[in-house]
């Protein structure tokens, strides 16, 4: 222990100094959703915050329809 002491003798332990900090805030990254067969991510806005899935570009983007009442009653009846 005594050597410890002679080995931290005229160290100095100082407070932190908060106008020192970094105030800037974390940079927050946007990007596009991004679906594909492995992985599903969702839109990233300015702000940072997750932004739920738009459907309506999945649709244009795969070259699909929604389905809307009239297919889900043919696929009823197929199915039946």
């Amino acid at each position: 222990m005594e050597e410890i002491n002679v080995l931290l003798q005229g160290t100095k332990v100082e407070e932190s100094n908060p106008e020192l900090q970094d105030t800037q805030a974390p940079v927050s990254v946007a990007r596009e959703q991004n679906v594909n067969p492995w992985s599903v991510t969702g839109e990233v806005g300015e702000d940072g915050k997750v932004k739920p899935i738009n459907y309506n570009k999945l649709v244009e983007q795969f070259g699909t329809e929604i389905i809307d009442d009239a297919m889900r009653e043919r696929f009823e009846r197929v199915a039946e």
